[in-house]
């Protein structure tokens, strides 16, 4: 019996197709352990909720939170839902008058089908604080932490009409003592860390503090300026601003006005750069102003109500 007879080239090259074949196989990436794609998308949709408060638009503000927390319940993602909560107070604090009809909302009688937000900023909180406790215990107290930031701002907020001159230097203590429990664990988490000097200094304003204020806008402006938070930078420098101009420091508040409204238009935001010119406009009036001053702080007044006109 004779056998046909193979051509080696055809052989070799057959082998190492094989082998090639199995190592192009082996080194395949393998599939992930972890699917991120409802976290990323909640997480997304936080990030611009906060850019949509801090510019005022609260109604698309409201539908991103709504929606960023019903994907995070799905999910049971607690540090998402315990975030989105927080930005939920503040929202509320920025928008007192919020009403369900405001927003043009059809709201069922089902209670899963409406927004966290029909709660008030005192039940959100709670809610927040409550949620902490499914959480795992490595980020109790990063999470812990960031509730007591957010009910110090809620507290400070509260109590500014409260607060009477005999009783405001020991609130304010009181607040600062609060507020500083948080800081060693919210230091590597920059838009909170940066929220937190923020917050800092609104409580030395209050207590007429005004270089230790600015102190602490300073450090917030610094952490959201590395993080390229556009909007939070730019209301950092107003309230440098604010804090210079009521410290008396007239030139320091304007050359910090101008740094406000350059991050503002950077970040296109309407009412920032509005409220900037109105703030540029009030500071040159400050301390005698000259008539050149006065005319240039009509004209800022003017340009700011037609940039706001410009956007109805």
């Amino acid at each position: 019996m004779s056998f046909p007879k193979i051509c080696f080239r055809k052989v070799n090259f057959l082998f190492v197709l094989c082998v090639f074949l199995f190592i192009a196989c082996s080194s395949a990436p393998k599939r992930p352990m972890i699917v991120t794609d409802v976290s990323n998308l909640a997480c997304s949709q936080l990030d611009e909720a906060n850019s949509r408060i801090a510019e005022e638009n609260y109604i698309r503000a409201f539908n991103l939170l709504s929606n960023a927390y019903k994907l995070a319940l799905s999910i049971d993602n607690t540090e998402l839902l315990c975030k989105i909560l927080l930005s939920g107070v503040i929202l509320k604090i920025d928008c007192p008058e919020f009403q369900d009809e405001l927003f043009g909302l059809e709201v069922s009688d089902s209670s899963s089908a409406r927004s966290f937000l029909v709660m008030s900023k005192e039940e959100i909180l709670e809610s927040a604080k409550n949620i902490v406790r499914f959480s795992n215990e490595k980020g109790k107290n990063l999470l812990y932490s960031l509730c007591t930031v957010y009910e110090v701002k809620m507290l400070l907020e509260d109590g500014k009409s409260a607060f009477g001159e005999e009783g405001l230097s020991n609130a304010a203590l009181s607040l600062l003592a609060k507020l500083d429990t948080a800081r060693p664990f919210i230091s590597k988490e920059p838009y909170y860390h940066g929220y937190f000097w923020r917050t800092r200094g609104e409580i030395f304003m209050l207590s007429k503090q005004y270089d230790e204020a600015k102190k602490s806008f300073v450090a917030a402006e610094k952490i959201h300026n590395s993080e390229r938070y556009l909007i939070e930078t730019a209301l950092d420098w107003y309230c440098i601003a604010r804090a210079c101009s009521m410290d008396g420091k007239k030139s320091e508040a304007v050359d910090a006005i101008l740094k406000a409204l350059k991050y503002d238009k950077d970040a296109e935001n309407t009412n920032g750069i509005a409220s900037d010119y109105k703030a540029y406009s009030r500071i040159l009036l400050k301390e005698n102003p000259t008539e050149a001053e006065k005319k240039r702080a009509e004209e800022l007044a003017e340009w700011s109500q037609k940039i706001l006109k410009a956007k109805m």
